[in-house]
């Protein structure tokens, strides 16, 4: 919050019933949101007309993200105000060429995009690893077997993490099967390219609105063999595993690649070392996984991911 904002909401400090209880709620309106935007655009059109209470009568969790977005015109303006009152630099620092408006969406898309996202993926990681006991054993032993501390995540732990090449492979293969975002991103083609651009032979005009999809490229077998849609750590480790990277496209390609990536790998890395250091994890005796539903990013149906923790120590 105060990297992207300058101003904490004190969402771990406040009750339930508080402002930080809402933000979080706002956040699961957030994809639902997007979703429904994308399918009716004259959507967006109204938002800006239509009084918020009538907003709540058709949708409220569309309420929900214009809270979100009247929270972050605020703390701008305190920021404009009042400077940057934190230790850091904070997203505001590096805007100021944008538009007013521009300002606040770019700061909150800082603040969302590392929230869903991630938890989907460890979401996905977590079921694929606890699904198949080889390779729960397997991470298990790679952590537990090496003398290393995961309850300081410091840049120095975290390389010290990096170098378990199951863990890291368990990483790698968690953003591939997620596909927090896995469906369609447009991108409209330059006017000002020094070559034509070339796709399959064919030559895309200028102004050409063209994407790719997630799923299809992490679905690929030409790409990733005939278990594609297998969660197989072990690709990540064979030969020349390392050209495989190219075609992971969890955080999209291009100028506009999502800016959060190496906290994604961070604190991904960090959640999964920690637990299944620490505790011993299981599923439910009648575990059935959770329906997926693309909604701009992946959701998964109630209940979710419910996981069985026993301490090591407990043991």
């Amino acid at each position: 919050m105060e990297f992207a904002f300058a101003k904490s909401a004190n969402m771990l400090e406040e009750s339930e019933t508080t402002f930080g209880s809402w933000f979080l709620v706002a956040f699961d309106a957030v994809a639902r949101s997007i979703w429904k935007m994308q399918e009716w655009p004259i959507a967006r059109k109204a938002l800006g007309v239509v009084p918020m209470n009538v907003i709540g009568l058709v949708d409220p969790n569309i309420v929900n993200v214009l809270k979100m977005l009247k929270f972050a015109k605020n703390c701008l303006q305190h920021y404009e105000v009042h400077g940057n009152s934190t230790t850091h630099p904070v997203v505001f620092e590096n805007l100021s060429s944008l538009p007013h408006d521009y300002k606040v969406t770019e700061a909150v898309d800082i603040l969302i995009a590392g929230a869903d996202t991630t938890a989907s993926t460890l979401t996905a990681g977590f079921m694929h690893i606890l699904s198949n006991p080889a390779i729960y054993s397997k991470l298990v032993d790679a952590l537990r077997g090496v003398d290393v501390s995961v309850d300081d995540p410091s840049a120095a732990r975290l390389q010290e993490l990096e170098k378990i090449p199951y863990l890291t492979a368990c990483v790698k293969e968690s953003l591939r099967i997620a596909m927090p975002v896995p469906g369609r991103l447009p991108r409209i083609v330059p006017q000002d390219l020094a070559e034509p651009f070339v796709v399959d032979g064919l030559v895309i005009p200028p102004g050409t609105v063209v994407s790719m999809s997630t799923y299809t490229m992490h679905t690929n077998e030409e790409v990733w063999g005939p278990d594609a849609r297998a969660f197989n750590p072990d690709r990540w480790l064979q030969p020349g595993a390392k050209s495989l990277e190219q075609y992971l496209c969890t955080f999209s390609k291009g100028a506009r690649m999502c800016i959060g990536q190496n906290v994604t790998y961070a604190e991904v890395t960090i959640v999964m070392a920690y637990l299944f250091r620490n505790f011993d994890i299981r599923l439910p005796p009648d575990f059935r996984p959770p329906e997926r539903k693309d909604l701009f990013t992946m959701e998964y149906s109630k209940p979710g991911l419910p996981l069985k923790f026993s301490s090591v120590e407990a043991r």
